[in-house]
């Protein structure tokens, strides 16, 4: 049985019970997004050999953080979604786009999840479309130092770094 303990405008705190698998009884809290399943994408932009972060300030944590361009799915495709997050937060039109597969964020506390959507963009930035709340600053980093260029600028900024982000800077360190 699932039961919503508390529900707000973006996010919903949730409570299941269920028999695990020695037949007790247990509950696991988690949230959830009030609106459809799939709840935003993830853009990893390209710009020749440079890649485009945004450093957003995240309200949970009181910091910028550092992380890929996102956002809600609040209407439309993955791809139309892709196409206006990527403008709004870094004014940079996409020349190219694929939507990859649909993940889950955080399964054990979450069902959010999102598309991974990858785009090369070559032209100049227009400016940012910010909602009032939003403060994003856009970085490009190169690719052949990219874990290094994104430590440097943590610590010269004083910012927090997004695990999806963190982890994709060290795969690249594999050859």
């Amino acid at each position: 049985m699932q039961k919503a303990l508390v529900r707000g405008h973006w996010l919903w705190l949730n409570k299941v019970l269920f028999t695990n698998r020695t037949g007790q009884q247990k509950e696991w809290e988690f949230v959830s997004r009030p609106q459809k399943s799939t709840d935003g994408v993830m853009i990893f932009t390209q710009l020749g050999e440079k890649i485009l972060v945004v450093s957003v300030f995240r309200y949970p944590v009181g910091k910028f953080v550092l992380e890929f361009p996102a956002g809600m799915m609040d209407k439309g495709t993955p791809e139309e979604a892709a196409v206006r997050e990527l403008r709004e937060e870094t004014g940079y039109t996409p020349d190219y786009l694929k939507v990859g597969r649909n993940v889950y964020n955080d399964p054990w506390k979450s069902t959010e999840s999102h598309y991974f959507v990858s785009a090369v963009v070559s032209s100049d930035p227009e400016s940012q479309k910010l909602d009032p709340a939003e403060s994003i600053n856009v970085h490009l980093l190169n690719k052949t130092n990219f874990l290094e260029e994104l430590l440097e600028l943590k610590h010269k900024e004083n910012y927090e770094i997004d695990s999806r982000l963190y982890f994709f800077a060290l795969g690249l360190q594999f050859k």
